[in-house]
């Protein structure tokens, strides 16, 4: 005798019902129609389809790649605009909304060399601040054991 009713396959929300289920009654008792691989099998789909969930992007989703490129496009070509700056020429002459903080986040992911503000050397830095800073400093005293104070001029005779 044929069925006429064909058995419906099995969907992933009965795959993690059963795979609950398996813990709260011995399960291996009530394996009449399910195969003990086909349960297990079940169970590891499940398990990974919690910790694809889990390790899902959370926040907004990321621009366009036209976008961030035009945003690095701009920044190479405007040395001294800032995010706001950038972000104010997109809303005004293209009417794209961004925050500063997301422009900034794609100003600097670019392949090519970024923007080094020079810094100067120790001899620059000693030779500017000599007259100004380092004059002014009084002898160093280093408290003895002694009531006395010792400056650095003294010898320990």
């Amino acid at each position: 005798m044929e069925r006429k009713i064909r058995p419906r396959p099995a969907t992933d929300a009965t795959r993690l019902i059963l795979a609950l289920l398996c813990n709260w009654f011995p399960w291996r008792e009530a394996l009449v129609i399910v195969k003990p691989e086909n349960l297990l099998g079940w169970h590891r789909r499940g398990f990974r389809l919690f910790w694809k969930w889990k390790s899902k992007r959370r926040g907004r989703p990321p621009i366009s790649k036209d976008v961030q490129a035009l945003i690095q496009q701009m920044a190479a070509n405007n040395p001294t605009w800032g995010q706001e700056r950038i972000a104010a020429e997109l809303l005004v002459k293209l009417g794209l909304r961004f925050s500063p903080r997301t422009i900034g986040r794609y100003m600097g992911t670019g392949t090519g060399p970024k923007l080094r503000l020079p810094s100067q050397r120790w001899q620059t830095f000693v030779r500017n601040h000599a007259k100004t800073k380092f004059t002014k400093l009084k002898p160093a005293t280093i408290p003895n054991n002694t009531p006395r104070l010792v400056s650095q001029n003294d010898h320990y005779s």
